[in-house]
């Protein structure tokens, strides 16, 4: 019992040390889909010029043109006005912001880590915390009583922890639902812990309770997943991540079950105990679940980078398919400063464009 959530420890130590420093997966851009990006960016370009007072100018340039010839006096006032407006259009910093602003409402790349991040440091804390206690778990009756109630907190730690990335990653562009199952399971997690740290929680008799209480928080994930596959069923990647988690979540509960109610050991008395009893193997279930949820996450990341977050799904294949049809294809692919600059530019023809439109009515004085 030690020896296997040690292992499992420095497992997901390694692994969180690998995640860190690979790269990002590559964007799936290339001019087709900057092409299909062109609306995108054009609705959000549309709103530069409000932002700027394209049409309140459009409607002092009206004014001056009417009274150009009856108002004389306040023709200078109007001009001058219209001049500083004109100057904020023109003006390349403020262009660079407004044009930053529009591009990164649509495109995000790297996708963030933290939730990945947050996932590994729950598994470790998890099977850290178990190590130590099994080992220290034979001591004292009130070190033994302190310290098998953080073995129960970091089992609900893990469980809470391994939502983030599946959360965050599926409900990234929805950000209401994304903040509704984070705070939830939260919430969940924290009276798990609260009920685990009771006295009364310690006692054997309560070990029903104890498998039943992480199971049903467990058992809370079909809610997020569920909703995920309805949203998301479409999606190749997010189909292989999601039976990813159906598996993590089926090896969970099977552990728990088997430590819940002895198995083997209770049918055959003393052949189990040292070796291969229920306890050891709900063990090796939570290292093999929370490894089978890791790849789930990598999925999810992976897909995120190369949609570019929310900017553009890929919807029609796995990440690695995407990339081969396109080198097939002969299409090259942009890194993001590519696709930020090409986006940039539209946005930059979008404004001026409009800026263009905006002229002076017949009869107007000349710019």
């Amino acid at each position: 019992n030690i020896y296997t959530h040690l292992i499992g420890f420095l497992l997901f130590a390694f692994m969180t040390f690998y995640i860190v420093h690979e790269p990002p997966t590559p964007l799936a851009f290339g001019q087709h889909q900057v092409d299909m990006l062109r609306a995108t960016v054009a609705q959000r370009a549309a709103t530069l010029g409000n932002a700027v007072g394209l049409p309140a100018m459009r409607e002092g340039l009206h004014s001056v043109s009417e009274r150009v010839h009856s108002m004389q006096e306040g023709l200078s006032e109007d001009m001058h006005w219209i001049q500083d407006g004109m100057h904020t259009i023109f003006d390349p910093h403020a262009l660079q912001e407004l044009y930053a602003k529009a591009v990164s409402d649509s495109l995000c790349w790297p996708t963030p880590r933290w939730p990945a991040y947050v996932y590994m440091c729950g598994a470790m804390l998890c099977l850290l915390l178990s190590s130590a206690c099994h080992l220290l778990g034979c001591c004292q009756p009130h070190i033994s009583q302190m310290v098998w109630r953080l073995d129960y907190a970091g089992i609900a730690i893990l469980i809470v922890a391994s939502f983030y990335p599946a959360v965050f990653y599926g409900f990234m562009c929805q950000p209401y639902l994304l903040a509704f199952y984070l705070a939830s399971t939260t919430l969940l997690g924290v009276g798990a812990v609260a009920v685990s740290l009771m006295d009364r929680f310690q006692a054997r008799e309560w070990r029903l309770v104890r498998a039943f209480m992480f199971t049903a928080l467990g058992l809370y994930g079909i809610v997020p997943v569920m909703h995920q596959w309805r949203m998301l069923s479409s999606i190749p990647q997010v189909r292989l991540a999601l039976q990813y988690d159906m598996l993590m979540g089926a090896t969970y509960v099977s552990g728990a079950m088997i430590y819940a109610f002895r198995v083997p050991e209770r049918f055959f008395p003393g052949y189990f105990d040292l070796f291969f009893h229920g306890h050891q193997i709900f063990h090796v279930a939570v290292v093999a679940g929370a490894w089978i949820h890791l790849h789930a996450v990598k999925l999810m990341l992976e897909w995120r980078d190369a949609s570019g977050g929310c900017a553009l799904p890929v919807t029609h294949d796995v990440v690695s398919g995407v990339f081969a049809q396109m080198r097939d294809l002969g299409h090259d692919l942009f890194s993001v400063e590519e696709v930020v600059s090409r986006l940039q530019a539209m946005a930059h023809m979008h404004v001026h464009g409009a800026a263009g439109g905006a002229g002076p009515a017949p009869g107007a004085p000349p710019a």
